[in-house]
């Protein structure tokens, strides 16, 4: 028996070897009674992990060597996560998947049981789900032109793709690495066909948004145009991470994969003098020092008013720092004043990546320059080659081939005759 640093019980005991520990909300102060209550909770709970372990035991499938065949499905997607902790980016959006798919087929679900129909119908159902609502309230946005609630979305297919079929793929094959049975899929029937995304921010967009954007969110938008990093990275970069004498810029890494056993590699940003400036933007001209002495970005108050967040008042006309959710306000809130439907903020770190790669043809340099994980991830995210490279790369060929062309292929041995004279 133990305590926390908060002064409460904290339980704890061994099964087999493994470590069980678990918080209670008894206080350590108090009379005796306190830990005898301590006690006899840690007693319960030590009975209730011997008795899931046994029914668990009791629907597994093992070999005569005692090697582990078959599972259940809330056992395997629980030894799935165990075996990949702090590997995942995003692991809440994981964690809900895999709820959902426990909640499809049932938590004693045999995973040996799972074949290409039983994903089909995990599929068909996320089809017919709709897009979680992030009102407060829980309720549709209400419709200003005809006062009824906005109709709900389902799904799209890129999502039921990601939270149904890509999860069960990783998690089947990574089950199957370790030796349980699971029985062949056919997972081209299994995927839901995607409508192509037909969005870009182009060079119109870029003028649109020099013109009306606001100007104190300016710096910051530019500087994820010409770099490309992500939102998460750009809008807290700190002046820590910026080496003034290499000109680089070191954000956390969050997609590229790591060796095992190693730590991810870290995204490094070339710094140009357009990108010196914007940054540089950032800094008070008449006290020489940044607007903020931890973080790059920040903005200029437009109103008064008491910040809950922070618990101090939030004055017009004085910096504060840039945060997540507030450049996201402001960019939903351009794009409904510009009649603007199918632009992302995340669409201009992949014009930033086309760009690049239409002003170098080195895909090596896009890659690291976008840090993506593989070469794949680079080809998904620029698309297809533009029509105008491809009638480069042939004009290159046919003068390639006029030049061939003019050259006149000898018809004898000139050893042989060395006074002739050859063109």
């Amino acid at each position: 028996m133990a305590y926390n640093n908060k002064g409460f019980y904290r339980t704890e005991w061994y099964i087999d070897g493994q470590r069980y520990t678990r918080q209670t909300e008894i206080p350590v102060t108090g009379s005796k009674k306190n830990k005898e209550k301590a006690q006899a909770l840690q007693a319960q709970w030590r009975a209730e992990t011997e008795a899931d372990i046994m029914a668990a035991e009791a629907n597994r499938v093992r070999n005569p060597k005692g090697k582990i065949l078959d599972q259940t499905l809330d056992e395997a997607v629980a030894e799935y996560f165990e075996d990949h902790e702090g590997q995942w980016s995003g692991i809440r959006d994981i964690e809900a998947d895999f709820e959902r798919i426990i909640g499809y087929l049932g938590a004693h679900f045999m995973i040996g049981d799972i074949d290409t129909e039983t994903i089909i119908e995990m599929v068909n159902k996320r089809k017919r789900e709709f897009v979680k609502l992030r009102t407060k309230d829980g309720k549709p946005k209400i419709d200003k032109a005809t006062g009824k609630p906005k109709p709900q979305k389902l799904v799209s297919a890129r999502t039921v793709n990601i939270s149904v079929g890509e999860r069960m793929k990783w998690f089947l094959s990574h089950m199957e690495s370790k030796g349980r049975q699971i029985q062949p899929i056919r997972w081209e029937v299994v995927w839901v066909k995607e409508a192509p995304r037909h969005t870009e921010f182009t060079y119109e967009h870029e003028q649109l948004m020099l013109k009306t954007y606001r100007t104190d969110h300016l710096p910051a938008l530019c500087f994820a145009l010409a770099g490309g990093p992500r939102r998460e990275q750009f809008v807290d970069l700190r002046w820590d991470q910026i080496d003034w004498r290499k000109r680089t810029i070191t954000f956390k890494s969050l997609k590229k994969k790591a060796k095992k056993g190693q730590e991810p590699k870290p995204y490094v940003l070339a710094m140009t003098p357009s990108i010196e400036n914007l940054i540089l933007s950032q800094i008070d001209p008449e006290t020489k020092r940044p607007y903020n002495p931890e973080y790059v970005w920040t903005y200029v108050g437009e109103r008064t008013f008491w910040n809950n967040k922070t618990g101090r008042d939030h004055v017009k006309g004085e910096r504060y720092r840039l945060t997540y959710e507030g450049i996201g306000t402001e960019w939903a809130r351009w794009k409904k004043e510009q009649q603007l439907t199918n632009v992302r903020m995340h669409d201009m770190r992949h014009a930033a990546g086309e760009r690049l790669a239409e002003a170098c043809a080195d895909p090596m340099i896009v890659r690291d320059s976008m840090n993506h994980g593989d070469l794949g991830m680079t080809e998904r995210y620029m698309g297809g080659v533009k029509v105008e490279r491809i009638r480069q790369a042939m004009l290159a060929r046919e003068a390639l081939d006029a030049d061939r062309m003019q050259v006149v292929v000898p018809t004898e041995n000139p050893t042989q005759n060395p006074t002739r004279v050859w063109a």
